[in-house]
C-alpha cells in the first residue's frame, strides 16, 4: 500500500496544484505548500474545503491527518476565502488582495452577494482594468469582453456596461484594482456570508433551529468557534489535542488554531506593506496542472 496521498488542489485563478504527502502527515503541511506555492503571508484568511461522499462541502482541519477527515480519495481540494476581512485596509499583502478578489468574483458569478446592476458592472470592470489595462478602442474594440469565460452567461447590453465602466477606470494598475474592487465588495449585503443550511420549528415564545445532519452542525459550530476567535479575540491559545482515550472528554475539543484578525493586523503594521512575488493568471489563459 502506497505511503503518500496524491492530492489535488484547485486554485481561484483556474490552475490545479498537485502535491504528494505522507499519508500519517497533518494536512497542515499540505496547507504549508500551497501557501509556499502561492506566495501568501496572510495565510489566516484562507482554508481548503473537500467534498465528501454525499457532495457535501467541508472545511480541512490543519490540525488533523487528511486521512482521519477523508476515508478514502480522491484527495480533491478546492482552496478559498475561509474569513472575508471586514475591510480590505486590514490587508497588508497585494497576493491575498488578488486571492480574495478572485474569490468575490466567484461570488458575484454564483450570485451570492446582492446588489445592483449598475454596481455589479462597476465590480467587474475593475476586473476587466486589471486584466486588460487602459481601455483602447482601436485595440480592443467592441467585442474583446467575449474572450472572458467569465462573462458568457450575461447579454451583450451587460456587456456594454461594464465597457463602460471599464473607459472611466483609466490608469489603474491591478493591484489597485483589487483594492478598489475589494473596497466596494466589503460594503454589499451578504460579503462574506457562508450559508448553512438549517430546519426550523417553532413553538411558543421559543424558536428551535436544526441542522439535517449530525456532521453539518459539527461544521456549523465549528464556523461559529472560528469566526468569533478570529474577529472578537486578541490573542487565542494553541489548540491541544486531547487524548483519544480520555475518560473525561465531553463535547466539543474543536479550537480556532490561526492568528487572530488582531494579531494580523498588528504584525502587519510592524512588517509595513509587502509586496510578495505572486503570478497572476489571465482569465484568457489555458490552464496547466502544476507539481510541487
Amino acid at each position: 500500500m502506497s505511503e503518500v496521498l496524491a492530492c489535488q488542489v484547485e486554485i481561484l485563478d483556474g490552475s490545479t496544484v498537485s502535491i504528494d504527502i505522507n499519508k500519517r502527515a497533518r494536512a497542515e503541511y499540505l496547507f504549508g505548500e500551497v501557501f509556499r506555492h502561492l506566495g501568501l503571508e496572510e495565510t489566516d484568511y484562507f482554508g481548503l474545503q473537500f467534498e465528501d461522499h454525499k457532495h457535501v462541502n467541508h472545511w480541512l482541519d490543519p490540525l488533523k491527518p487528511i486521512r482521519k477527515q477523508m476515508k478514502r480519495g480522491p484527495y480533491n481540494f478546492v482552496f478559498r476565502v475561509k474569513l472575508y476581512p471586514v475591510d480590505p485596509a486590514y490587508l497588508f499583502d497585494d497576493a491575498t488582495k488578488y486571492f480574495l478578489s478572485l474569490q468575490v468574483k466567484e461570488d458575484l458569478l454564483h450570485q451570492k452577494l446582492v446588489c445592483s446592476e449598475a454596481t455589479r458592472a462597476k465590480l467587474f470592470s475593475y476586473l476587466v482594468q486589471g486584466e486588460y489595462g487602459d481601455y483602447d478602442a482601436a485595440e480592443h474594440g467592441g467585442t474583446y469582453l467575449d474572450e472572458l469565460s467569465y462573462l458568457d452567461e450575461f447579454p451583450p447590453e451587460f456587456k456594454q456596461k461594464i465597457l463602460d465602466q471599464h473607459k472611466t477606470n483609466r490608469g489603474l494598475l491591478p493591484a489597485e484594482c483589487d483594492k478598489k474592487f475589494l473596497e466596494l465588495a466589503c460594503r454589499l449585503e451578504r460579503y462574506g456570508m457562508d450559508v448553512h443550511r438549517v430546519t426550523g420549528a417553532t413553538h411558543t415564545e421559543v424558536v428551535l433551529f436544526g441542522c439535517q445532519t449530525k456532521a453539518l452542525c459539527k461544521d456549523l459550530w465549528k464556523s461559529c468557534v472560528e469566526h468569533h476567535s478570529f474577529f472578537r479575540s486578541v490573542n487565542v491559545a494553541p489548540a491541544k489535542r486531547p487524548s483519544s482515550n480520555s475518560l473525561f472528554r465531553r463535547g466539543s475539543t474543536f479550537r480556532y488554531s490561526g492568528r487572530t484578525q488582531y494579531r494580523l493586523l498588528r504584525d502587519g503594521t510592524l512588517g509595513g506593506k509587502k509586496k510578495t512575488k505572486f503570478e497572476r493568471i489571465s482569465s484568457r489563459t489555458r490552464i496547466t496542472r502544476k507539481t510541487i
